[in-house]
């Protein structure tokens, strides 16, 4: 809480946040559960570039190294494929980082007047299955996310930013005092392909009846068949994209699906609870060119779309538009205002943050849709035109897309030709400082997970997470890290190159000195 409250209270960011202009009547939107929703600094960006709705990253009982995620794990192409699926953290970490999180919003929307937060949701994801939902650790997220009061993150937040409270000009303790704990009382359920409908219905109904949460059922694209799946692909060109016959064997059928729902939505509202569907989860494909180390990878992007938005019209169709619908699967700016007039909302993204422009790409996504309004119902009538307009728009067809890209340019740690790295880093790990006109990019390692979205990007051809000169922030992480690298505090500057220790260059001094003065870093 520490370097992120002084960072971001002490940047000029924060002075010209889109989000000022229609906090108070934002459109829901925001990133998907994902790369920009595990750590603090993601979600505090996102709202900087105007998210509302938050979809924080799933947690679950499998923590850490032992999910065994193989990196990198994000190929970013026209498509965007990724192996990762789950938080990479403890639960208690991921519990302690949306902590804080949210108590960093509402003092930044204080601070800098960017309006109240009443339009800002956090909603929870959990997964697999309810025996490990149940689990003791797990459960306790839940129970803390509702209600953050007896927590230790939540009891040393609110005492530093109290300490600390000079920082601040338009904030006292009694406003501090003011934030609710109330965190979150919405979750996404996300389950396995092949968990039986059963099971979903069980998770379903404890996280309503005995949790007492709003719940949305994440569903997978299989709804839509593997006839029609494989109809809209070939239309678009994915021939060469291949998928396992089993996964439509095992997932749940639009009936089964239509049964399920219709009982958790009257259970809902016999409980006094929101209940609708998340469309949809990404869809897995095998890995035959090593785009990814694996046998599988999940697909997310334009393709996506044609298929996510025929299984929401599907869906609507059957509850006469009366459900409600949480939407992510191919958003950009050409189509959210469209999505969002059916009805459908939250609408949520991951794919296009992964793209040049990075954060910037929500701002862009606010702007296209300040005209939204919301509905009572799903408008089925316009949904269907929707999903019949994406089959035929060549917008969503395939593109070929090469990411070996030669240099025909001395390549420098410091290389600022394009500046992808730095837009598409969920991570903000990848940091641009202007002198005297040129452009730099150091590398934050710190704030790095290493999933590979920054190469796919580099216009160089290079590994930028890899080659980038490295600035760490302190002794132990200055040892841990290798290649090129410098260690420039108040007390302490070292620099090493080539694995040979050396007195730190006068115009990375510059750079660095730069950075700070203008809240970089």
């Amino acid at each position: 809480m520490d370097k992120l409250l002084k960072e971001y209270v002490q940047s000029s960011t924060f002075m010209q946040v889109p989000v000022k202009r229609i906090m108070n009547n934002a459109p829901p939107i925001g990133p998907a559960a994902g790369p920009h929703t595990q750590l603090a600094g993601n979600i505090v960006a996102a709202y900087g570039a105007g998210a509302s709705y938050f979809e924080l990253k799933t947690v679950q009982i499998l923590e850490g190294k032992e999910l065994q995620i193989q990196k990198p794990c994000i190929y970013v192409g026209h498509e965007v494929f990724n192996t990762e699926w789950s938080t990479e953290l403890s639960v208690e970490e991921a519990q302690n980082e949306y902590i804080k999180a949210y108590l960093l919003i509402n003092v930044l929307a204080k601070e800098f007047n960017l309006g109240t937060t009443d339009s800002i949701n956090f909603i929870m994801s959990v997964g697999y299955d309810l025996e490990g939902i149940k689990s003791t650790k797990v459960n306790e997220f839940l129970n803390n996310m509702k209600d953050a009061s007896d927590t230790l993150e939540w009891k040393k937040d609110i005492s530093y930013i109290k300490d600390n409270i000079n920082l601040f000009k338009n904030i006292n303790k009694e406003d501090i005092d003011k934030i609710s704990p109330q965190i979150s009382d919405t979750v996404t359920l996300s389950t396995m392909h092949g968990c039986k409908s059963t099971e979903i219905e069980k998770i379903a109904m404890y996280l309503i009846t005995e949790k007492q949460l709003n719940t949305y059922i994440k569903m997978n694209p299989t709804l839509a068949g593997e006839d029609k799946i494989k109809e809209i692909l070939e239309k678009k060109g994915y021939k060469n994209l291949h998928f396992k016959k089993e996964i439509f064997e095992k997932d749940i059928t639009l009936e089964n699906a239509e049964e399920m729902l219709g009982r958790l939505k009257k259970t809902a509202h016999e409980s006094g609870k929101k209940f609708g569907i998340k469309l949809t989860n990404t869809f897995p494909t095998i890995i035959e060119k090593n785009e990814l180390p694996g046998e599988e990878m999940y697909m997310s992007g334009p393709a996506l779309f044609p298929i996510s938005i025929y299984v929401a019209k599907l869906l609507a169709e059957k509850f006469e538009g009366n459900i409600l619908i949480s939407y992510s699967g191919g958003v950009d700016v050409s189509n959210i205002l469209e999505i969002l007039e059916t009805g459908i909302s939250p609408v949520t993204v991951s794919s296009f943050l992964l793209k040049p422009g990075g954060y910037k790409n929500l701002t862009r996504l606010v702007q296209k849709a300040s005209s939204w309004k919301s509905l009572d119902k799903i408008d089925v009538e316009r949904l269907s035109a929707l999903s019949e307009c994406a089959k035929s728009n060549e917008k969503y067809n395939w593109k070929e897309t090469s990411h070996v890209k030669q240099s025909t340019n001395e390549y420098s740690s410091l290389c600022a030709k394009c500046n992808n790295c730095v837009d598409v880093c969920p991570n903000r790990a990848n940091v641009k400082v202007v002198v005297e006109g040129t452009s730099y990019v150091l590398h934050r390692d710190r704030l790095c997970n290493e999933c590979g979205c920054c190469t796919f990007s580099c216009a160089m051809g290079h590994i930028p997470y890899k080659e980038k000169l490295i600035l760490a922030e302190d002794e132990e992480q200055y040892k841990a890290c290798e290649g090129e690298k410098v260690l420039y505090t108040i007390n302490e500057q070292k620099y090493s190159h080539m694995g040979k220790e050396e007195e730190v260059p006068k115009s990375i001094k510059e750079i660095i000195e730069t950075g700070y003065k203008k809240g970089c870093f």
